[in-house]
């Protein structure tokens, strides 16, 4: 049976990859998205280090944003699917992902914090969990997310290592 907790886990992550795609390619914070090569997020990447298979998919809309949807295959059957957004508010990249009869039919957003050295973090301190998604690149073809934050008054956190396919 699915836990909650485990559906805000899998927003966490798919925000993690749109955190990444804010920050400048030379280590500096300006949250541009024309500063980072969008083609590097595009596409589709796969999380399979755990049970059950996670994926993201990401267009570019235009040079200022880019829509995804992310997703979890359990033998072969897709049991979750979020809609997913990025784009340039303000000097600052925003996040977003609406996930069907979760937070009332709400996008949940974050908000750059952070951005250097090819990793960024990305928070939103009134969510539930998490409120911190560190998101790092390490090459053209592998990344790692790292969701944290506390949930019902303890501290969880989670790793995932994407692949692109």
């Amino acid at each position: 049976m699915w836990k909650p907790h485990f559906f805000l886990s899998i927003l966490s992550i798919l925000s993690c990859l749109l955190i990444f795609s804010c920050g400048s390619s030379d280590g500096s914070s300006s949250g541009e998205i024309e500063d980072f090569p969008i083609e590097k997020l595009s596409g589709k990447w796969e999380d399979i280090g755990k049970e059950n298979a996670f994926y993201e998919v990401w267009q570019p809309v235009n040079k200022d944003s880019l829509s995804g949807k992310g997703f979890v295959l359990i033998q072969q059957d897709t049991v979750f699917i979020e809609k997913l957004a990025l784009w340039k508010d303000h000097g600052k990249c925003k996040y977003s992902a609406l996930v069907s009869n979760q937070n009332g039919g709400e996008r949940i957003i974050f908000t750059e914090t952070s951005a250097q050295n090819g990793r960024i973090i990305f928070e939103n301190p009134t969510h539930e969990f998490p409120q911190r998604i560190i998101y790092e690149l390490i090459s053209n073809v592998e990344m790692h997310v790292l969701i944290d934050g506390n949930q019902n008054g303890q501290y969880h956190k989670q790793h995932f290592s994407y692949i692109r396919k």
